[in-house]
């Protein structure tokens, strides 16, 4: 996983059932407004989300027109445990 992956990770972690936006990601990973870099949330988004993919229950739900949110269920670990770190 790239820093950046990590980085968006840990912000969708932390912000819980909360819809986190494509601008409030950008600014906590490089600390710009959305206009300075395209579609690069989206592009780091995609890649992470095939790497959870191999993780039962955990996803990255885009909900549309207000960003995106952590789904976990199942088997996967509370979020409450992620937050530690």
């Amino acid at each position: 996983m790239t820093d950046s992956e990590a980085s968006l990770l840990a912000c969708l972690l932390n912000a819980g059932q909360r819809v986190v936006s494509r601008d409030e990601l950008t600014r906590a990973l490089w600390g710009v407004t959305m206009s300075d870099t395209g579609r690069a949330v989206d592009t780091h988004i995609h890649r992470l989300r095939k790497k959870l993919s191999q993780l039962s229950g955990v996803g990255i739900a885009t909900i549309r027109s207000r960003g995106f949110r952590l789904e976990m269920s199942g088997s996967a670990a509370p979020q409450a445990r992620w937050r530690q770190s």
